[in-house]
Parts: structure tokens; C-alpha cells; sequence
């Protein structure tokens, strides 16, 4: 069956058709899941799965879509899937920071960052994988696995990579650019507090980070070949 959506589209393009009623958030919930299924068994990019609870968030965003009297009144990223790092709590999920000494027990509250993710309107499409408390310079943990390129599944990943750019490029997820702009209108420095208070980091070694990661998303990603797990 084809898919309804390119998956590489932004989310913020994404968006748009949504608010345009040219698809579906349910269209594209399901089309994302699906794309996990047929690749992340050999990328192992995603450490928690929540389908049914994406599926019906989707549910919701389309109905929000048929009621809204108009399109301007839903957030500005409605319907877009979004992945959350290991390293971040979400209600309901467990928390490992990709540590097997990890209580997993569900977190009884989201974290802030991740409560302005949902408020601009994204789905939560579920956990990616991390280093043990994302200190590691390689995207593999005990606890985690290891998460493997999409361009040579004989590799792994920078860290960084393992829940970002890795969902990207092997079209899981369409979050070249878009989660850079999410992360801009859900205030950065809110994210940036809350994988320092997850991962102990300096300051210093955050904002390092967070340049790295405006670095890779966008220009690193546009000048590769594409990957063999397409």
C-alpha cells in the first residue's frame, strides 16, 4: 500500500497539509508505525513503543481537526509524530537514560520540554535509544542495545545520532529540520535543563551538545547519499 505522505516531509510542512485536510493524522500515525515496523528491528532506533496510545492520539488530533472552526485555531505543529530521547520522562512511560540499574516504573509526570512538545501540538511517537545516561560517545548500552546506521548497519551510531538524525535518515521519522524548529518554540533552554538535570552534563558540555546537534540535523543529513534502509 503506498504511503500517504512523503517521510521525509518537515513537520512543519506536515503540519500544514493536516491543517489543509490533505491528510490524515491518522493517516500519518499509522504510516510512521509502520515504517518502525518494517526497519527498527535492524536499526534498533526506538527502545519504547506506545502504539495504541499513538493511534489514539492521532484519533484525537483529527477530530480536533473537524471541529476546529478554523485552521488557525490548532497548534502550529498538529498531528506532526515526534520521538522522545530515552532521556526524558513522558507520563505513563518508563525512563531508562539507557541504564539497566534504571527503575522502570512509569514516570508519573512529563518533563517540561516535553509538555511544550505536546501543547505545539505534536503526537508522541515513542522512546528513542540512548548511551547509559547519554555520557557515551556511541549509541549502545547494555540496557539499550545497540542502534546501527542507516547507511552501513554494520556501524553504529554517535550517540546523538541514535534518536535523532538516525529516525531521519532511514525514514522512520521526517524530523531533518523540524525538530530543530520544535525545539526553538518550545524554548531550547528548557531542553537543554532537562538532559542536564537527566544526564548530570556541565553546561558547558550541553551547549557543545546542542551545537553538534544544529550541526548534524540540517546540513550533515543534506550533503549524504541515501541510506540503504530506505
Amino acid at each position: 500500500m503506498p504511503a500517504p505522505i512523503d517521510p521525509f516531509t518537515p513537520a512543519v510542512e506536515l503540519a500544514a497539509a493536516i491543517r489543509r485536510k490533505e491528510v490524515s493524522p491518522v493517516e500519518v500515525g499509522d504510516c510512521h508505525l509502520r515504517r518502525m515496523d518494517g526497519l527498527d528491528l535492524l536499526l534498533n532506533a526506538f527502545c519504547h513503543r506506545a502504539d495504541d496510545e499513538v493511534r489514539k492520539a492521532s484519533a484525537d488530533a483529527a477530530d480536533a481537526v473537524v471541529r476546529a472552526a478554523s485552521p488557525d485555531d490548532l497548534p502550529p505543529l498538529h498531528g506532526a509524530p515526534l520521538p522522545v530521547k530515552d532521556l526524558l520522562d513522558v507520563a505513563g512511560w518508563p525512563t531508562t537514560c539507557g541504564s539497566a540499574g534504571a527503575d522502570r516504573a512509569p514516570a508519573a509526570a512529563s518533563d517540561p520540554v516535553v509538555r511544550r512538545f505536546v501543547d505545539a501540538g505534536f503526537v508522541l511517537l515513542g522512546k528513542t535509544t540512548t548511551s547509559e545516561f547519554g555520557a557515551l560517545p556511541f549509541a549502545e548500552s547494555e540496557a539499550l542495545g545497540i542502534s546501527r546506521s542507516p547507511w552501513d548497519p554494520q556501524r553504529t551510531v554517535w550517540n546523538a545520532a541514535a534518536g535523532i538524525p538516525l529516525a531521519d535518515p532511514d525514514r522512520v521519522e521526517p524530523y531533518n529540520r523540524a525538530l530543530r524548529a520544535a525545539a526553538r518554540s518550545s524554548d531550547s533552554w528548557s531542553y537543554v535543563e532537562a538532559v542536564t538535570r537527566a544526564q548530570h552534563f556541565s553546561r558547558r558540555i550541553v551547549e557543545g551538545f546542542v551545537a553538534s546537534f544544529d550541526l548534524l540535523v540540517t546540513p550533515t543529513m543534506a550533503c549524504l547519499p541515501p541510506p540503504v534502509c530506505a
